[in-house]
């Protein structure tokens, strides 16, 4: 059931993940994988405090597990509540996250929140964990500085050779 609501989720329908989420709550409360996809389809369906109980119930129930800190980070980072999510973003990363997406979205909350040489550091390890996150990288500080033609030129060269580059398409 898990990959089912995945799917559902994946496929943009959260109302029938969640739904499934809560079935497989009923006879695995603890299960913390579970728990964090249901967060993710509650932060889609605009419920962000029964998301964020879930996800802090999974950090709870396994505390050295990154995502619910992740999945946190991105929905305090939607909201504008940066300090909130450079503290869930930093908590993944000290949990051995190695995603470099993490290390990105860091960088933009801290950007956002005026600490641009935290904000090139978490770039920097980004690169480091993903060494094509240069282009990215340097588009999202053209951007950061008033220069979107330049960086939407980047993104574009980027989809050109990959066409699936949800990165570039998000940007």
């Amino acid at each position: 059931m898990f990959d089912r609501a995945l799917a559902f989720l994946k496929n943009g329908d959260a109302e029938m993940a969640e739904q499934l989420c809560c079935d497989i709550l009923l006879d695995y409360p603890k299960d913390a994988n579970v728990l964090c996809l249901s967060g993710r389809a509650l932060i889609k369906l605009g419920r962000h405090a029964d998301a964020e109980e879930r996800l802090r119930d999974a950090a709870s129930i396994y505390p050295t597990f990154p995502r619910p800190h992740v999945y946190l980070g991105e929905m305090f980072l939607a909201q504008g509540k940066f300090e909130n999510a450079i503290k869930e973003f930093r908590r993944a990363v000290e949990l051995g996250d190695t995603d470099s997406n993490t290390r990105i979205k860091l960088g933009r909350a801290l950007t956002m929140h005026g600490d641009g040489d935290s904000a090139r550091e978490a770039l920097s390890e980004s690169m480091q964990l993903s060494p094509d996150r240069q282009m990215l990288i340097k588009a999202f500080e053209l951007e950061n500085t008033g220069k979107e033609q330049e960086a939407e030129k980047i993104y574009r060269n980027m989809l050109a050779r990959d066409a699936e580059n949800v990165e570039a398409m998000r940007l």
